[in-house]
């Protein structure tokens, strides 16, 4: 066994991705003793990292705007939609992507998309 007097050395490779690698350790102390160890695991290195994606950093896209109809809601899958008129009111609550503004009045409302606003005018 190699002594404690050990220095750290940290190495970067290119990868192909899904590949299985295997790798050992090969350390030689300053009085010239090796010691190799391959007991570390195969890994697998994969081109896409997994995860979610945080929708609430990608903007609403909102359309068409002025609208007298069918309101298109772009990413945002997953949020709650609200739609509030000029005084605060809460009109309607939804998780669809598709809004019929031809019921409500022709002015300005604000559509709340998870903690994104936007405005929109119906004529």
């Amino acid at each position: 066994m190699l002594n404690n007097n050990t220095e750290q050395t940290e190495i970067e490779f290119t990868y192909i991705p899904n590949i299985r690698y295997g790798f050992y350790v090969e350390a030689t102390d300053k009085a010239g003793n090796k010691e190799v160890k391959s007991s570390l695991p195969e890994v697998t290195f994969y081109k896409e990292t997994l995860g979610i994606k945080d929708v609430s950093a990608t903007k609403p896209v909102v359309y068409p705007n002025p609208t007298n109809g069918i309101l298109h809601i772009e990413n945002a899958v997953g949020q709650e939609i609200k739609v509030y008129d000029v005084l605060g009111n809460l009109l309607l609550a939804t998780h669809e992507d598709k809004i019929d503004m031809s019921g409500y009045s022709n002015g300005i409302y604000l559509l709340h998309v998870g903690n994104k606003i936007v405005k929109v005018v119906k004529q």
